[in-house]
Formats: structure tokens, C-alpha cells, sequence
């Protein structure tokens, strides 16, 4: 009997102790950049090497680069949880005009973007410079 029971209470610590491995930790971001005058961002780069310009998980300090954003759209695959969103960019309008825009929305900790979900989709609204 104290076999069984020893064996029933060693089962059931071990299940317990088991990783939910369908747990994802990672997240599909889009990240959709639009400017207030309705004008068509065909394309739009981010400099990384501007020091402000960063896509940083407030808990882990990791920051990401940018991919080139096309037609307004760039996705990006992260680890889940809080992060800084802010960059300078230059975008080229459909008319082919290239101007500098700044992307501040989630510039720090108190604004900062939930990336809690498995698919999460970012609007950026995006202010011209120059």
C-alpha cells in the first residue's frame, strides 16, 4: 500500500512540474505607419544607428531593429511584453517626395505598447519634420 502510495505522490509531483510547451512567447507585430494628411508611404527606412530610434522591451532591454516598412506596413517577430516604440524615418511618398517623419506615440515607459498576444497590430501615426 505505501508503494502505491508513494508512486501515486511521486506522479503527480512530477506532472506538476511539467512546462506548458504550447506556451508562445512570441508575438507577430505589424506595424501599420500612417500620416495624418492621408499622403501613401510607399516606402519608409529607419536609420539604426540614431540612438533614439529603438523598438526596446521595457523588461528585457532588447531592442530591435526595424525592418523597411512597405507601403506603410512592416512586421516584425518579438518576444511578448511592454516596449518603447519611437524612431525618425525617412518615408518616400507615392508622388516619389521623400520627407523625414518621427514616430513618438510609445516614446516612453508611462505610453509604452502592450505586446501581450500571440498577433498584435501597431498604428503609428506618424509626424512630419521635414
Amino acid at each position: 500500500m505505501r508503494r502505491i502510495v508513494s508512486f501515486l505522490l511521486a506522479a503527480c509531483l512530477l506532472s506538476a512540474c511539467v512546462k506548458d510547451a504550447d506556451q508562445n512567447i512570441f508575438s507577430n507585430v505589424t506595424l501599420h505607419a500612417y500620416v495624418p494628411g492621408g499622403e501613401n508611404i510607399v516606402m519608409m527606412t529607419v536609420d539604426p544607428t540614431l540612438k533614439g530610434n529603438q523598438f526596446l522591451n521595457i523588461n528585457t532591454r532588447q531592442n530591435y531593429a526595424y525592418p523597411v516598412f512597405a507601403n506603410g506596413y512592416a512586421t516584425l517577430r518579438v518576444q511578448k511584453g511592454l516596449y518603447i516604440v519611437a524612431f525618425d524615418a525617412e518615408a518616400t511618398y507615392a508622388d516619389g517626395s521623400v520627407h523625414t517623419v518621427r514616430c513618438s506615440q510609445h516614446n516612453a515607459s508611462d505610453l509604452a505598447a502592450f505586446v501581450l498576444d500571440d498577433s498584435v497590430n501597431l498604428e503609428l501615426e506618424m509626424t512630419l519634420l521635414r
